[in-house]
């Protein structure tokens, strides 16, 4: 589902300034929690615990390796992995990716706050993929809306960050 949201706002979405203005480079932000301050070394489950934070397992780590890749395919239009890169409706599209940048959330909705602000002096955010927490999304999600920054946190449980009445 997030793919699906990713490519219609990528490519038919047409609804931020950055994109209307015929720029070509869509630029993604990941944020994703890929260590946790707030879990004691004695309950980090994964047996990764340095600078006083647990990092998560490996397969939650890898989440920034799948974004590139998948990048990478939208870009060149290969289908092998997602099918929907190679379609006509795809291939019409004169948008490509980058990925902007990347930062842990650590599980928590200010170190996201913060990340919004350190990479938003960095390049022009155009999108947000993550967080994956409901708390974190609900954070940020004001500010990246009154910035028209659209954020696809496909994995949060609460439908707060996705009301419309709340964030227009």
């Amino acid at each position: 589902m997030a793919g699906t949201s990713l490519l219609f706002t990528v490519c038919f979405g047409g609804v931020w300034q950055a994109v209307q203005a015929q720029q070509k480079l869509v630029n993604v932000v990941l944020f994703e929690e890929v260590s946790n301050a707030h879990i004691p070394e004695s309950e980090c489950t994964s047996g990764i615990f340095e600078n006083g934070r647990c990092f998560e397992s490996d397969a939650r780590r890898t989440v920034a390796v799948a974004a590139l890749l998948a990048i990478s395919d939208f870009n060149g239009r290969d289908g092998k992995v997602v099918s929907r890169f190679d379609d006509a409706d795809i291939n019409a599209c004169d948008k490509n990716m980058s990925l902007a940048g990347f930062w842990d959330t650590q599980g928590s909705g200010l170190q996201a706050l913060r990340g919004v602000f350190a990479l938003s002096g960095q390049k022009p955010m155009h999108i947000v993929i993550g967080p994956r927490r409901s708390d974190t999304a609900t954070v940020i999600s004001p500010i990246l809306q009154l910035a028209s920054i659209p954020m696809i946190a496909a994995s949060t449980t609460s439908p707060l960050p996705s009301s419309t009445t709340r964030f227009p």
